[in-house]
């Protein structure tokens, strides 16, 4: 991790960051777009099984269905914002608006987690925020194909973050033990993707941090957190922003009143800058640590299916479930 945490350094002191309004463009990868026929169909059905659900999802999530359904039958925006008094007609044009000019193929379901495009940014968003943004042992795989994505196409640089709900953001894991005993390739591969990954690769922290997702800060080149993350879990002890910051876990902290502007501002402005010349700098700053970081990512795998089948393990977790109110 050292190692990791150097190499953030290192990257965060050659590339400058700064508003962009996020566009939500939820993407699955390797899915096919041709039955855009039957999408009045599909949409009507999606509309009723929405009414058969225990919990409402809200209406974000309403208004993104909603939204994804004109961008995909539709296009663009060609209507004009309705009055005043029309509140509910003003949130549903806001949402399609939102989407801009992407294109019918770009517009697909959304997931756990959702790949979406400002400009020349790429942005993966963890999108379960009821569950605070846990990463589920499926998301690896899904968030290093979007990684390999991202890193293919014609942006400049990425950016990783979590949906917001109720205004607080936790981007953390929840694995499944039996999974990650019979296979550490998920994570291998997860890890590695960030570690190969050709662009400026930055992390806007927007609320408390767990897991994974605090041990692999030290892989991207920049990481900007809000106040709010008061809750960084690292070596079972709860850090501040400001304390993560000073250990070089975060790059800068903001107040939380300013954070989306100001970090969204810093990204844009760095989304300008010759991309070929930023892929080129970070190449030599990763090209000293690359196969040491493997190496790495490697035996920490092998280690953590070693300690899951562990008996100290096992007596942790009755310890803890035992330990937990009834």
């Amino acid at each position: 991790m050292a190692s990791t945490r150097c190499l953030g350094r290192l990257a965060r002191s050659v590339f400058y960051a700064n508003n962009s309004r996020q566009i939500v463009r939820p993407a699955h990868l390797h899915t096919s777009y041709t039955r855009f026929s039957n999408i009045d169909g599909e949409f009507t059905k999606a509309k009723e099984r929405l009414g058969t659900l225990k919990e409402d999802p809200g209406n974000e999530v309403k208004l993104n269905l909603y939204a994804l359904f004109k961008q995909a039958t539709v296009g663009k925006v060609n209507i004009s914002r309705p009055g005043m008094i029309d509140f509910v007609g003003r949130a549903k044009w806001d949402a399609w608006n939102s989407l801009g000019d992407i294109t019918q193929v770009q517009t697909t379901d959304s997931g756990d987690v959702l790949l979406k495009r400002d400009g020349k940014i790429s942005i993966i968003q963890l999108n379960r925020p009821n569950k605070k943004n846990a990463i589920k042992t499926e998301m690896y795989a899904t968030i290093s194909d979007m990684l390999e994505e991202a890193g293919k196409d014609d942006s400049t640089l990425t950016v990783i973050t979590g949906s917001l709900k109720s205004g607080k953001v936790t981007i953390s894991t929840q694995n499944s033990i039996t999974r990650v005993v019979l296979n550490y390739n998920p994570q291998r591969k997860f890890i590695g993707s960030f570690i190969d990954f050709p662009k400026p690769l930055i992390a806007v922290i927007n609320g408390p941090a767990i897991g994974v997702s605090v041990t692999a800060l030290g892989l991207f080149d920049i990481v900007y957190a809000t106040d709010r993350a008061n809750e960084v879990l690292l070596f079972n002890k709860k850090l501040t922003a400001e304390e993560a910051c000073e250990r070089g876990l975060v790059t800068e902290v903001f107040p939380d009143d300013i954070f989306q502007s100001e970090v969204w501002a810093r990204i844009r402005k760095m989304s300008q800058l010759p991309p070929q010349t930023m892929h080129l700098s970070k190449s030599l700053i990763r090209a000293h640590h690359q196969d040491k970081l493997h190496q790495v990512n490697d035996k920490e795998c092998k280690q953590l299916v070693e300690r899951w089948q562990s008996e100290e393990c096992a007596n942790a977790v009755m310890k803890f479930f035992q330990s937990k109110p009834q």
